[in-house]
């Protein structure tokens, strides 16, 4: 039965869907930058839970955008070293970074450029006489996948800000997700299922760029809660000809309740093998967008906007060039329940 009306907010709907409270906004408004079958799934339900927007509230809202004229301030671009370029918006992760920069970047005055290095006969000097000619004094590097990326720009007429742990851009500010504390976060949530023989499943690139978050949480728990017993960490090569096997085997070996992962694609493996998920044994990513598992949700918007107001806070105090001392700010993520974990203290 659908809720009362006066009873559903856009945080119902995003709690029911799995998505923040900013991308229920943009759904139900039909906004591009929230892909198409996101969208039907969202407005479904809201018409399922009953919602229907306040007449008033939308007026309101609808004068405030117009009465608070932001002045233009310049422009700043980010970094798209994809190629082709367009491949960017394949990737559901940075699609939700993106979202985030543009509006942020749109509500303190921002004109958002593209500074594309993955374009053909593109180099790092051609790019920063490029910025250089559009006078772009601010630029933000997206969340980079591959670790062995690297780019040097001339960075001592740039403000920059990197929301990437890549090792060849330490030197920069950044803006991450908060490794410790999400790895914390969700081995509490693990417990408070009951789980008591979770396996962690490491990757070890990934290892690399949380720095050891994952298995450094996990070992702390299998020592300090007498509830939690410790089973031997997976480490996942994904190149590896025999790595599905080997999963089983370990599967089958220590025959764990529930099994966090940072590749959802384990999860259509031990599915393919018979794994009754979740009566059986509970599933969780903790890398990743899939929506359809138990996960962790980095809050990539978050990022994104947290990388612009860091990156203004840069440009209005004229600090240009490499940092002497390197900021690095960190934001915590939420867990979404899935279909793949039970419910607490089942």
């Amino acid at each position: 039965m659908a809720q009362r009306n006066e009873a559903v907010t856009l945080n119902d709907i995003a709690q029911a869907c799995g998505v923040s409270r900013a991308t229920v906004s943009r759904a139900l408004r039909n906004s591009s930058l929230i892909s198409s079958a996101v969208t039907r799934r969202i407005q479904k339900t809201a018409r399922q839970l009953g919602y229907r927007p306040d007449p008033e509230a939308s007026r309101l809202m609808e004068h405030l955008k117009r009465s608070q004229t932001v002045r233009f301030k310049s422009t700043i671009a980010f970094l798209n070293a994809y190629q082709p370029a367009t491949r960017i918006n394949d990737d559901p992760y940075m699609r939700r970074w993106l979202a985030g920069v543009r509006e942020r970047a749109d509500q303190l005055g921002y004109a958002l450029d593209e500074a594309g290095l993955g374009a053909e006969g593109m180099t790092p000097e051609r790019l920063s006489g490029i910025l250089d000619a559009r006078g772009i004094r601010g630029l933000l590097i997206p969340p980079e996948p591959d670790p062995l990326f690297q780019v040097e720009l001339d960075w001592s007429k740039l403000a920059v800000v990197a929301s990437t742990t890549t090792a060849s851009l330490l030197h920069l500010h950044r803006v991450l997700p908060d490794n410790l504390a999400n790895m914390i976060l969700l081995l509490g949530e693990v417990l408070k299922r009951g789980y008591q023989r979770p396996a962690l499943i490491s990757w070890p690139d990934l290892e690399e760029r949380q720095r050891y978050a994952p298995t450094s949480v996990y070992s702390r728990y299998a020592w300090c809660e007498k509830r939690f017993k410790s089973i031997p960490v997976l480490k996942w090569d994904w190149r590896a000809h025999d790595r599905e096997q080997r999963l089983l085997n370990w599967i089958r070996k220590h025959e764990p309740d529930c099994v966090l992962a940072p590749d959802p694609h384990i999860y259509d493996v031990m599915l393919q093998q018979g794994f009754a998920i979740p009566s059986a044994v509970g599933f969780i990513s903790y890398a990743g967008t899939r929506e359809d598992v138990s996960r962790l949700d980095e809050l990539p918007e978050a990022i994104g906007c947290a990388a612009v107001d860091l990156l203004s806070a840069q440009i209005n105090q004229g600090e240009f060039g490499l940092p002497r001392r390197r900021k690095t700010v960190l934001l915590e993520g939420r867990f979404i329940a899935g279909s793949t974990t039970r419910g607490r203290d089942e």
